[in-house]
Order: structure tokens, then C-alpha cells, then sequence
């Protein structure tokens, strides 16, 4: 929590709620946080003055005293041991952590006083001013134009050498309506007053106006008046209204756009009618042609897709070819274009001149937060967590599915399409693709524009510009050898990897294909990139595993020896210590027809016939917790209360019976039990009864 100690002492706090304020009292220890948005204010109880803490990412408040108001800044929630099946949520906030704060001082309450009321100031923190930077030119529209005035609403605040208008409306949005032409504005009261006869207007006459609830939806008529709409606001209430404009005064000059065909020399998209045909890349993967339209118009500009049927070709794979520009005054040449087996960077010639842009794996995340997920694991040092990354190539288009060599939909694998820009400059001809098979080109426009010329002049991300890798394999457990590769997002970056332990430098190896490992071995692997975050390492551990020996048994007869045991345990008991309510054999791990729905126990004790020597995984899911054992080695362990769903652990086993060992108990609710199998030329399945033994000297 972020403590903060006034010197305004008040019982009655005052907490943004989105749609309003609320004011409450001294909090107790059974009201021991509230809920608030972007500020909350104690004010002297004269009312003189007044202090408001300012926030843009956190939400609970408490206020133990009349001089204390405090911010929860880390929530994280305990797990008790019973519950460790879900025992990551006790790490979900390690790691880096970024959020403002700030303080401000006011005179009377928090709605007065120059330029200092505390709604505007905590939404200019949350959502600050980007400053975009255009070439010098004489504009029609002079230098100043707003896209939204407010009249008789608006009270202004001499702030130094300015004034500045702070209005007692705020915008919530203003956007294209979704089914019509129309401009949908979204409007609040913000100070808790009454409000009527103010007028709202736009740089053009508004001709038509119409009140609208969330969905858009006509609920009421407006009045309209010399071009502006007048409204009336009750406390705090939101209103939306779908306007109308006139044809603006000045027009800007339409871009002039025409799509090239392209040279297609592979088929990467396929149909849900036979999603087999094509291979985008190089796996049997194609880009879902039935989301992909024939032709996508992206910020004015057109771009026609290939043919989608069959054996047709409709993407070009990179290799130097050469495409016309057409005749015309074009300054641009915008393709749609998409990197495959990794990132890539991407040499074009234009007229003669080379111009290398970053292009993003098709099928890679386009970006993602701080993560613990490091190759298939849950890291919980907070060292080991991944930085967040944004690829800033500009998505042109996306598709949420692809289709998979199994003729599958794989869904939410979604797929990109990114925006190239080359310029072409004056008589331009030919443009020379890369040398590269990995880049695909799906589409290509010639444009004539001058939009290109404006340009943030302010960071757009808060994300600063960070490398990481990630490495995959079928397994980090394995027998004679496993294969490894490593994979980073981010285009540009070189991989350099180690086998020893050693934390990669630029003198370590080049990754540039498949790692094959014949002996337990950790691999690391780090992404260098010159004017980024580039220290992040990569680790994961392959271990190679000698199978357990097969036992001798003198006699066995089909199923294993259960028992069953009835008591209350939030917890797998000693069940060695326990009354034994029934015994019995059993060819499946399952609960029993006879069991009661709650409180209930299980063991199973055996042998398992394994069929062949190999890497064995099994799948335990219970309701609620379970162990397997198989001989002397804990394989999984299901611990605590909770739901069904399966638990993966893995063993090396020599063909022959291996003694097994399965517990598990039922608290209340649900309730389940099943023991899986995957293992050398063995699909998932149940343990097959055959394979289940108990010694005859047992019951």
C-alpha cells in the first residue's frame, strides 16, 4: 500500500467511481477497502482546501483514519498448501512493476479552484496529450481547430499567461457509428449539477441529430440550433448522441491508389473445403482463406488478394523477383507482406537503391506482457521473467484462426498480414523483392499521398524496446536424444546460444538451425540488438533419463488391490493408518459404483505390465486430490482440493511389471478419477486393464 498522511484530517473521503463520486466514511474491519477509479480527495471540513491522490492503474482504497487515505498498490493472494494446484497465483506479481501517482493540492473542494479541479487533472494523467508533427504548409483550416466545443458548460481557469477551459461536460468518446455515417459523441456530467441550455457543436453544421443508448439505438429525439445541438444533463448522467455533420468547408485530396498483380509462385491459403490445400509455411500451414477477403481496403487504400482456389497460386515467396510500377505520379508502393520460420529483415531495391525494413514472423505474438511462461514453464524468480515487447509494424491484417496439415482449424493462432512502405521516388520503374524465401508478399499498391508526412512526435508505446528468445522441443525429458530450437520475436535480432550454462555473449555460437543433445544438458540463449533492452537470457534443461528397471514377480492375477476408506480430509491422509471400510480388485483406476458422493478414500496397489522400453507420460485427474507412484518415484502429484483436470508426469520405464501406487481422496462436491497414458507408438488413452496386475499373496 502507498500510505499518505494529511494534514486536512476529514472522516468523509470522496472516491472517483467512473459515472460519479461517492463519498464514505472512516473504513472498519469489515469495510476494510473500497473501490475507486482515478482519484479520491479529503478536503479540510471547513472546506477551504483540499488534497487528491491521483492514480492510472489502481482501484482499492482505504481510509483506516481521519488524516490516513491509503492505495493497494500489490494485491496478491495467498494459496494455502491445500491448494497448491493453483500455487503460481502466489508469484502472479513478481517481477516489474510501473504506475503513476500523483498529489495535488486544490483550494475549497475538488470541483474549484484555477485550473486545479481534480476530474480533469487525474483523466489528463491517465490519458496525456500526443503531440503528431506534420511538414510546414499553408492550411486552409488556420491554426487552430477543435474537433468538439462546448458552449455555457465551460468555466475558464486563468492558469498563468492562459486561459484554460475546464468544462463541467466530459467527452467520453467520439467515433464512427457502426451501421451508419454518423458521429457518435458520448457525453458525462461531471460535477454532480444540473445543467441545461448549453449547446454543442463540431467544425461542421450539424444537419441531424439523435439520442442514442449504448447500442446505438435511437431513444429520443435533440434539438438542434443554428447547427449546434442543445442538451440538459441531470447529476453525473452519461448521454450519447448520433450526429450528422454538413459537408466539411475543406476537403482534403483523396490518395490515388492502384493494386499490381503480382508474380504468385506459391499456394498459401486454403478453404474450409479442403483445408490440405497449400503451404504457406513450410509446414502444411495456410493462411484461413475464408476470413481473408478477395480484397481488404486498409486506410483508403486497396489491396487485391490472389485466387483462393485450389492449387492456385496467391502468395509470392521472396527470391529477387522484380515487379512494375505503374505509370503515374506514385510516391508510395504499400505491400502486404508477413515473414515465415521467424522475423525477418527485408532488403527491397528501388531503382537501384536498397532499403532494409523489419518484417514479423506470420504466426508469432505481434506483442506481449512480462511473462513467467518461459519455454513451457512457469518461472517464479523473479529474474527469469520474460520483458514485455511491441512489434510496432503496422498490422494491416489478421486472421484468428489458421488452418494445419491435419486439415484442422487451429483456433486463436492467429495470423498477420503487415503494412511494407517503400517510396518510390520520381520515374521510379521496377522494385526488386528480397533474396529471402522465408518473406511472403500477398498483395501490392501503388499510392500517390502526402499522409506518410505526419509522424508521432512522442512515443506511442510505454514499452521500451526489449529482445527475448524462447526455446521449444517435443520434451525436456528423453532417452538416446531430444531436438531443440530457438525461436525470438522480435526482427533484427541475432540469437547467440551456449551448452555449458554460461550466459550467451556475442562470442557464443550463432543459433542457425535445430540443437540435438544426447545428455542432460541446459541451453541458453540470448537476442542481441543494438538499441535495445538486450540482456534477457533464456534457460531451459533437457534431461536425459535412465529407464527403471523392470521387477520380478513370482505370480500375479488381473487388477490391482483397492481399498476404500470413508472419513473427512481436506488433504491425501496416511492411509496406512486408517480403518479399511472395503477391499477389492479392480482393472480400472476409477471410482467404484458402491462409493458414497463425499468424504471418501482410495488406494490402488499393483503392478503395470509396460509393453515396451521408452519415455512414458501419464495423466492423472481427480476430483479432488490424488498421487501416483510408480516404484519408488513420485510421477504426479495432484495435491489439494480442487476440480478435475489432468496433471502430466513422466518416467522412463524398461518393459515388465513396475510396482504402481495411486491414492485419492474425495471431499465434497464433484467427484472423478482417471489415470491416462501416452507413451513410444501409445496415442493418449486410459491405462488399458490388461495392463494391470496385483500379487497373489494380496487380496
Amino acid at each position: 500500500k502507498a500510505d499518505f498522511k494529511f494534514n486536512t484530517p476529514n472522516d468523509s473521503v470522496t472516491y472517483d467511481i467512473g459515472l460519479g463520486t461517492i463519498s464514505r466514511g472512516v473504513n472498519t474491519s469489515k469495510k476494510y477497502e473500497v473501490p475507486g477509479q482515478q482519484w479520491a480527495d479529503m478536503t479540510a471540513k471547513d472546506g477551504s482546501y483540499g488534497v487528491a491522490v491521483l492514480n492510472d492503474c489502481k482501484y482499492g482504497w482505504d481510509h483506516p483514519d481521519s488524516a490516513t487515505l491509503r492505495l493497494s498498490l500489490i494485491h496478491t493472494p495467498g494459496v494455502y498448501e491445500s491448494w497448491n494446484w493453483v500455487g503460481d497465483q502466489k508469484s502472479q506479481d513478481n517481477g516489474h512493476h510501473e504506475f503513476k501517482i500523483a498529489i495535488m493540492a486544490h483550494g475549497h473542494d475538488w470541483r474549484q479552484g484555477p485550473g486545479r479541479n481534480v476530474l480533469w487533472k487525474a483523466a489528463k494523467l491517465n490519458q496525456p496529450l500526443v503531440a503528431f508533427i506534420t511538414y510546414s504548409h499553408n492550411g486552409k483550416a488556420g491554426r487552430h481547430l477543435s474537433p468538439i466545443e462546448f458552449t455555457h458548460y465551460a468555466h475558464i481557469m486563468d492558469v498563468g499567461d492562459e486561459c484554460m477551459p475546464e468544462s463541467k461536460l466530459f467527452e467520453n468518446a467520439i467515433k464512427q457509428a457502426e451501421n451508419s455515417d454518423e458521429i457518435i459523441i458520448r457525453l458525462r456530467e461531471t460535477q454532480g449539477e444540473t445543467l441545461s441550455g448549453g449547446e454543442y457543436c463540431m467544425p461542421s453544421k450539424i444537419l441531424k441529430a439523435r439520442e442514442v443508448n449504448g447500442a446505438e439505438e435511437t431513444i429520443g429525439s435533440v434539438e438542434i440550433r443554428e447547427g449546434r445541438i442543445v442538451t440538459s444533463f441531470q447529476p453525473y448522467r452519461p448521454r450519447a448522441f448520433a450526429l450528422k455533420l454538413d459537408s466539411p468547408k475543406i476537403s482534403v485530396p483523396k490518395l490515388i491508389a492502384k493494386p499490381i498483380k503480382l508474380p504468385y509462385n506459391l499456394d498459401g491459403i486454403s478453404l474450409d473445403s479442403n483445408r490440405k490445400d497449400g503451404d504457406f509455411d513450410g509446414e502444411g500451414n495456410t493462411i484461413s482463406g475464408d476470413l481473408l477477403p478477395d480484397t481488404i481496403t486498409w486506410l483508403d487504400v486497396p489491396y487485391v488478394f490472389g485466387p483462393k482456389a485450389d492449387w492456385q497460386k496467391n502468395v509470392v515467396a521472396c527470391d529477387g523477383q522484380s515487379i512494375s510500377v505503374p505509370k503515374g505520379e506514385f510516391n508510395k508502393l504499400y505491400l502486404l507482406g508477413t515473414a515465415v520460420g521467424g522475423p525477418a529483415m527485408a532488403t527491397f531495391m528501388v531503382n537501384g537503391n536498397e532499403t532494409t525494413v523489419p518484417i514479423p514472423d506470420y504466426a508469432q505474438f505481434i506483442g506481449q506482457w512480462n511473462s513467467r511462461v518461459i519455454s513451457g514453464e512457469i518461472r517464479e524468480d523473479a529474474k527469469d521473467i520474460a520483458p514485455g515487447y511491441v512489434n510496432d509494424v503496422p498490422v494491416a491484417w489478421y486472421g484468428t484462426h489458421r488452418h494445419t496439415a491435419k486439415s484442422e482449424d487451429e483456433a486463436y493462432r492467429f495470423t498477420y498480414l503487415y503494412l511494407i512502405t517503400l517510396d518510390l521516388p520520381a520515374g521510379a520503374q521496377t522494385v526488386t523483392l528480397p533474396k529471402n524465401q522465408n518473406i511472403r508478399i500477398l498483395a501490392a499498391t501503388a499510392v500517390k499521398t502526402n499522409r506518410d508526412n505526419v509522424m508521432a512526435g512522442m512515443p506511442l508505446y510505454d514499452i521500451p524496446k526489449a529482445t527475448l528468445t524462447d526455446i521449444h522441443a517435443p520434451r525436456k525429458s528423453f532417452l538416446d536424444k531430444v531436438e531443440a530450437t530457438i525461436t525470438c520475436p522480435i526482427p533484427g535480432a541475432e540469437v547467440h546460444y551456449t551448452l555449458d550454462g554460461s550466459d550467451p555473449t556475442k562470442e557464443s555460437p550463432i543459433y542457425n538451425g535445430q540443437i540435438v543433445m544426447t545428455k542432460t544438458t541446459t541451453v541458453k540463449s540470448r537476442a542481441f540488438l543494438d538499441g535495445a533492452d538486450d540482456h534477457y537470457v533464456t534457460s531451459a534443461t533437457f534431461n536425459q533419463l535412465i529407464p527403471h528397471e523392470a521387477v520380478k514377480t513370482i505370480k500375479v492375477l488381473p487388477g490391482l488391490n483397492a481399498k476404500y476408506f470413508e472419513g473427512h480430509w481436506d488433504k491425501l491422509p496416511n492411509f496406512d493408518t486408517l480403518k479399511v471400510v472395503k477391499e477389492f480388485a479392480s482393472n480400472t483406476i476409477a471410482i467404484p459404483d458402491f462409493a458414497r458422493k463425499e468424504d471418501f478414500g482410495l488406494t490402488f496397489n499393483g503392478f503395470i505390465n509396460i509393453p515396451s522400453d521408452g519415455l512414458y507420460e501419464f495423466y492423472l485427474s481427480s476430483d479432488d486430490g490424488s498421487s501416483l507412484y510408480i516404484g519408488d518415484s513420485l510421477v504426479v502429484d495432484n495435491y489439494g482440493l480442487h476440480g478435475t483436470g489432468d496433471v502430466l508426469g513422466e518416467i522412463a520405464l524398461k518393459a515388465g511389471y513396475h510396482p504402481i501406487k495411486v491414492l485419492m481422496f474425495q471431499a465434497k462436491g464433484d467427484e472423478g478419477l482417471e489415470l491416462s497414458v501416452e507413451g513410444p507408438g501409445i496415442e493418449k488413452t486410459g491405462i488399458p486393464a490388461n495392463w494391470l496386475f496385483h500379487d497373489t499373496k494380496k487380496k
